[in-house]
């Protein structure tokens, strides 16, 4: 009985091309894994929440307040934040703004009804000049602070002093005194992010439109002290 051989067909140029090809594509993919076990970075590339594209840590934060944050924005719980607002000036590669509620005339009773949860890092609020306008007391007011600080729910609060106010100095004077303990005492930070627009409790030159709103220059004086604290 004859043993038939069996003839094996030679690789042909283009199956021996598919084969290198396959050969090194696997050690691309190993190669690939060996380097991501050695970084701790998963192959897709994500980065960790609160970090930007190239991998820096971003603050998130949130503001609440009147018109002195408010300023000229076209929607503020939009994002759309005005150019005399401090906000479009504490933002930057380091720091982002990502929500919050403010409006000209709102008392910190106003703050509470619109105030809502956001996914940020450190809420920021300036309020209570409008609360002194129309008697409402310290007590009320703080009160108010700590509802708005519970409803955002960012781990970090900053509370500013309020700005001054040339027809009547003393006011502003006098509720800072009371605020900065009160602050302290949540747990929070308190930054007088005032301070270089004053001169002797008014306003100094070129730092007010009105004798009570921060001019463009305030604002971003005013945005850069608040972004100290936002970051620190």
């Amino acid at each position: 009985m004859s043993t038939r051989r069996r003839w094996h067909r030679p690789a042909t140029p283009r199956r021996a091309w598919l084969r290198a090809c396959g050969a090194a594509l696997a050690v691309v993919a190993i190669g690939l894994a060996v380097v991501a076990s050695r970084t701790g970075l998963e192959p897709s590339g994500a980065v960790a929440a609160g970090a930007d594209d190239a991998g820096a840590t971003v603050v998130r934060f949130a503001a609440v307040g009147d018109s002195i944050t408010n300023a000229n924005s076209a929607d503020f719980a939009g994002l759309r934040v005005g150019d005399d607002s401090w906000v479009n000036f504490a933002t930057g590669p380091e720091v982002a703004f990502v929500g919050g509620w403010a409006r000209g005339g709102a008392q910190t009773a106003d703050m509470v009804e619109h105030a809502r949860a956001v996914e940020a890092d450190v809420l920021v609020i300036i309020a209570g000049t409008n609360d002194l306008a129309h008697g409402v007391s310290f007590e009320a007011t703080t009160a108010n602070l700590v509802t708005i600080a519970r409803a955002v729910g960012a781990p970090r609060v900053v509370v500013s002093a309020i700005p001054p106010r040339d027809d009547r100095p003393a006011s502003a004077r006098g509720f800072n005194r009371e605020l900065e303990p009160f602050v302290r005492a949540q747990g929070w930070t308190f930054v007088d992010a005032m301070v270089g627009l004053r001169s002797d409790d008014r306003y100094g030159p070129g730092m007010t439109t009105d004798g009570l709103h921060p001019s463009h220059r305030a604002a971003e004086i005013l945005g850069v002290a608040l972004a100290g604290a936002i970051v620190g």
